[in-house]
C-alpha cells in the first residue's frame, strides 16, 4: 500500500522564498474572491491567476491533482444534485447571481429522461460553476502548503496571533501545535501504509472476502495505527521536554532561529494582491 502524501515540495522559486504571511493573507483574499464571483469570465480570470502562481512555483501539477482527489468526488455529487430533478415540468427559479452562473445553458429547457425525472441544463451549469471554484480553492490551498514549510507556517501563525500574547491565551503553544499537526500528516500516512502492509503479510483480508471481514481487517489496522501514534506522541513530548520546551524566559519571549520582518516589498505585494482581488470581485 502506498499513499503519496506530502505537505511540502522543496524548491527555490519566488513563491517558496516569499514570506509565509504574504501567501496566507493573499490565499484568504483569493478564497473570499472566488465565492464572490458571479460570472464565468471572472472564474476564468481567477483560474488564470492560479495557473500563473502554479507556474512560478514550479511544483509538479500531478502532486496537486492527486492530493485533491477526494474533492472530485464531492463536487461530482454536488453537480449531480444540481443537474437532475424529479419534476421537469416545475418552473426553475434562479437568483440574479445564479442566472449568470447558468448563462451557458440558460436557454435550454429541462430534458425528460424517465417520466418526470429529467436533466436540467441550467442546474448543471450552476453546479459546474460552484464545483470549479471549489476545486480552484483546494488547488490554491495545496499550492501554499507545498511551498511553505511547517516551521514557516508556525512562524506565520505566531505572528498573526501576536496581539493575543497580552492575554492568557498560549499563542506560541497554539502555533507549535499547528506545526506539529502539519508535520504529522505525512507521518500518519506512512504509518498507516506500514501497518496495512504488516497486516496484509499476515493474510489479513482487505478485499474479496465480504464487507464484514474487510471492516474487521481495517479495524485491526486502525487500532494498531492509534497505538503507534500515541507512542510517537509520547516520544515527541519527552524530546520536547528534554530540550526545555516551555521553560520560562526573562522577557517572556520565545527565541527563534530566524526573525522574519515584513518589508516594504512584502506590504506592497499584499496591497496589490488584495486590490486585484477586490477589483475581480466587484466587476466580475
Amino acid at each position: 500500500m502506498h499513499l503519496a502524501v506530502k505537505t511540502y515540495h522543496f524548491g527555490t522559486s519566488p513563491l517558496h522564498r516569499a514570506d509565509p504571511r504574504i501567501k496566507i493573507v493573499l490565499l484568504l483574499a483569493y478564497s473570499i474572491t472566488l465565492f464572490l464571483l458571479e460570472t464565468w469570465t471572472g472564474l476564468a480570470i481567477a483560474a488564470v491567476l492560479y495557473a500563473l502562481a502554479h507556474a512560478i512555483s514550479r511544483v509538479p501539477f500531478r502532486s496537486v491533482f492527486v492530493l485533491a482527489a477526494p474533492t472530485y468526488v464531492l463536487v461530482a455529487v454536488a453537480i449531480a444534485f444540481c443537474s437532475f430533478t424529479w419534476d421537469v415540468s416545475s418552473p426553475i427559479y434562479l437568483s440574479d447571481a445564479e442566472v449568470s452562473m447558468a448563462a451557458p445553458f440558460a436557454g435550454f429547457d429541462p430534458i425528460a429522461l424517465a417520466g418526470s425525472f429529467g436533466f436540467v441544463p441550467a442546474g448543471f451549469a450552476k453546479g459546474a460553476f460552484n464545483a470549479i471554484r471549489v476545486v480552484i480553492l483546494v488547488y490554491a490551498s495545496l499550492l501554499v502548503s507545498f511551498t511553505t514549510t511547517s516551521t514557516e507556517m508556525m512562524s506565520a501563525a505566531s505572528s498573526f496571533m501576536a496581539p493575543l500574547k497580552r492575554t492568557p491565551i498560549p499563542v506560541d503553544d497554539a502555533a507549535c501545535a499547528l506545526s506539529i499537526a502539519l508535520r504529522f500528516i505525512p507521518v500518519t500516512a506512512e504509518e498507516l501504509c506500514q501497518v496495512h502492509d504488516a497486516q496484509w503479510s499476515r493474510c489479513a483480508r482487505f478485499s474479496g472476502s465480504g464487507v464484514v471481514e474487510a471492516l474487521r481487517a481495517w479495524g485491526r489496522v486502525f487500532v494498531a495505527l492509534f497505538v503507534a501514534l500515541f507512542r510517537r506522541a509520547d516520544r515527541l513530548a519527552a524530546a520536547m521536554d528534554a530540550r526545555c520546551y516551555g521553560a520560562p524566559t526573562k522577557d517572556g519571549r520565545r527565541s527563534a532561529l530566524e526573525e522574519s520582518h515584513l518589508g516594504i516589498r512584502g506590504v506592497a505585494a499584499i496591497v496589490v494582491g488584495i486590490a486585484a482581488c477586490v477589483f475581480l470581485a466587484l466587476f466580475f
